[in-house]
């Protein structure tokens, strides 16, 4: 019975999720959906920078990390000096 329930719930969601996308469907078929203005391509393309930037970034501390040889791990428990 409880994986009926379990299904029931995931059924749910999706036809809330159709539900939805049927409502934007409608909004464009009467030209009532937002447009994207002049500046959409900066901002995307400032996205995808930042995102190349901050993984650049991270991959840059990893492999410092990794030439010293320092290993954190913050679940260890401390070592008496």
């Amino acid at each position: 019975m409880h994986k009926a329930f379990k299904y029931f719930k995931v059924s749910s969601v999706a036809f809330l999720i159709a539900l939805l996308n049927s409502k934007f469907v409608f909004a464009e078929e009467q030209n009532r959906i937002i447009e994207r203005n002049d500046g959409y391509m900066s901002i995307v393309v400032y996205t995808l920078l930042s995102v190349i930037a901050l993984f650049t970034f991270f991959s840059l501390i990893y492999i410092f990390l990794k030439q010293l040889n320092i290993e954190w791990d913050f679940q260890k428990d401390d070592e008496h000096h």
